[in-house]
């Protein structure tokens, strides 16, 4: 049973101090893909560099525009799509590679096995509010402290509504700014 994530979460640069969302926000995916000689501590770094700030990828786009409140048709600048990932920190919960490609749904062991790195992650990083991506994780996450506000989404992959999903995001981020 793995203790430590196996990836390091994404921390962006101003994650800790006075960033443009007003909270510390932890964007959490369910897994990683690739095959097994990629894996490193790393990966989930360099995959948020290389596909939600350098390139376009329509899931991380997906999510800058959820944190970015753009709805269909407002297309942030390259500028403004990767910047907002230096305000939040991102982590997968799955700490294996599930597959070397998408829509592999992970085994039984490895949605358990990522119950404690995944606490360890939190007390680490200490977000104030947890972007969870997709219904089915937010049926496997371990439940939170307190302090710790949880807003689950719809994955961003599954025809994603930007009217239907940026409401419940930004009133559970004026929850945690205003109660905070």
């Amino acid at each position: 049973m793995t203790i430590k994530p196996e990836f390091n979460p994404w921390v962006g640069s101003r994650y800790w101090g006075k960033n443009k969302l007003g909270a510390r926000v932890l964007v959490l995916g369910e897994s990683h893909y690739g095959k097994a000689k990629e894996k490193k501590l790393d990966f989930t770094i360099e995959v948020v560099q290389k596909y939600a700030q350098n390139e376009r990828y329509s899931f991380f786009t997906k999510i800058s525009k959820l944190l970015l409140n753009l709805g269909v048709g407002e297309n942030p600048s390259m500028f403004d799509r990767g910047d907002v990932w230096e305000d939040i920190a991102f982590y997968n919960y799955i700490q294996s590679l599930v597959g070397a490609g998408p829509r592999k749904n992970p085994e039984k062991h490895e949605w358990e096995n990522a119950k404690i790195p995944f606490q360890c992650v939190v007390q680490n990083i200490k977000p104030q509010l947890v972007l969870v991506l997709g219904f089915n994780l937010y049926s496997h996450i371990p439940s939170l402290p307190e302090n710790v506000e949880v807003c689950r989404v719809k994955h961003p992959s599954s025809s994603f509504s930007y009217k239907e999903w940026n409401p419940v995001f930004i009133k559970a981020l004026q929850r945690v700014c205003c109660d905070g």
